[in-house]
């Protein structure tokens, strides 16, 4: 019996196990804040997408998500995303101000870093962040 059938065949069960293995460690393109604060260490350093809600410094109805951390520093906003808020530093969309109780509402797609603190609780980093209807 010839060894190249047998090499060719574990060849070929190595690549399928691998490709398996990708798609299990693949992060979904726009998760929520609720699977960020439950895969923290899946998410930590990456960049993400989320559509949801410009709350300001007024959290009002916001519940924090479960390991999501406290603002940064005092011009950090919160966001939210379904029924879970998580605070954003480091920028904020032209045209969106935090202080103004008035914009508390508007549909934002944001553009975020996931970051951890030493306690290893969540929070985003801004990058970029747009109003949509």
């Amino acid at each position: 019996m010839s060894k190249y059938p047998v090499f060719g065949l574990a060849l070929l069960l190595l690549i399928a196990c691998s490709a398996n293995r990708g798609a299990q460690n693949e992060l979904p393109s726009t998760p929520t804040v609720a699977a960020i604060c439950q895969n923290l260490e899946s998410y930590r350093d990456q960049a993400v997408t989320l559509d949801g809600v410009f709350l300001g410094w007024r959290g009002g109805e916001c519940r924090m998500a479960a390991r999501a951390g406290a603002a940064i520093t005092r011009s950090d906003w919160l966001f939210k995303n379904g029924d879970d808020c998580i605070y954003v530093t480091g920028g904020r969309p032209q045209g969106f101000d935090p202080s103004d109780a008035r914009q508390k509402g508007r549909r934002l797609q944001l553009r975020a870093i996931v970051r951890l603190t030493k306690e290893q609780k969540a929070y985003l980093e801004f990058v970029s962040g747009k109003s949509f209807q």
